[in-house]
């Protein structure tokens, strides 16, 4: 599951509202202003809200909000010809011919499972296969990117007049994960296969941890599957992170306060953004 971590950035569902000792929310202090890291979780429910008083308060606090990417970009009908253009086989292969029997299998079991004929996903690379399935059962979960963190502070933002900017674009984002060598998007649909039963248990474990800022239990949950596949890991996390801690040190010389919502895994970790800002030598507190 934790090989979704940034398409998906811990798919969960949250059953309080309040939260307990310091959150995912961390205070970088520039010789002029302040960045607020705020890490995300994409998917939720109703419950989560209303939000912790310290996002709400580093939102306020901010004129700039930083995402990891344009929500409204993925809405347009030009958008979902080009996702799709990349998600489909263009080469007269299928999801049959580059799995394995095994993992087709696997694949096949899944889907009728969640009620949908292997065949719908048959022109789909690995990767939109896997993303497909992980989000049926995510809608049969409860889960929806209505209430994710994200798309909540996007809309507001919106609303209330806020400068809105974003770390990447679609086509950057779609070609992260569409590069992945076959191989590795295999991996993705057998580590989904190994976690598909549990997945809400896990999650719960992940929430609460993310509940509670317990920093320690993410990064255990959420690192241990790329312990095998270092390549995804740089591909998804690690070059990302170094792109945009680049991007935050020039926040970090404005006279104007930013607030970055993107995906907790990028704030946790040695790989991370607080870690490397830390590192680089700003004070860093988690609130």
């Amino acid at each position: 599951m934790k090989y979704f971590f940034t398409i998906l950035i811990v798919i969960s569902l949250i059953s309080s509202a309040s939260a307990v000792g310091k959150g995912c929310i961390w205070k970088v202090e520039g010789k002029t202003n302040t960045v607020y890291l705020i890490g995300s979780i994409h998917l939720l429910d109703k419950s989560a809200y209303p939000l912790p008083a310290e996002m709400e308060a580093a939102y306020t606090n901010s004129p700039n909000l930083v995402f990891e990417l344009n929500l409204d970009s993925s809405a347009t009908r030009k958008a979902q010809t080009f996702i799709f253009s990349k998600a489909v086989f263009q080469n007269g292969q299928t999801l049959r011919s580059v799995l394995t029997p095994t993992t087709f299998h696997l694949t096949d079991s899944i889907a009728t499972s969640l009620g949908m004929p292997i065949q719908k996903l048959s022109m789909f690379k690995p990767w939109m296969a896997s993303v497909t399935l992980m989000m049926l059962k995510l809608q049969k979960l409860g889960f929806n990117q209505q209430y994710g963190l994200d798309r909540y502070f996007f809309t507001k933002g919106k609303k209330d007049g806020k400068r809105l900017l974003n770390f990447e674009t679609l086509k950057e984002q779609i070609g992260f994960i569409d590069g992945l060598p076959l191989q590795l998007q295999q991996e993705m649909i057998l580590q989904m296969s190994q976690e598909f039963e549990t997945m809400q248990t896990e999650m719960n474990t992940l929430v609460s941890a993310w509940k509670s800022g317990d920093i320690a239990t993410l990064e255990k949950e959420t690192f241990k599957s790329f312990q095998d596949v270092p390549k995804l890991k740089q591909t998804l996390l690690v070059g990302r992170n170094i792109r945009w801690f680049k991007q935050i040190k020039s926040f970090l010389q404005d006279t104007e306060n930013y607030c970055v919502v993107a995906g907790v895994g990028h704030m946790i970790g040695t790989d991370g953004l607080v870690h490397m800002l830390r590192k680089a030598g700003f004070k860093v507190v988690q609130l």
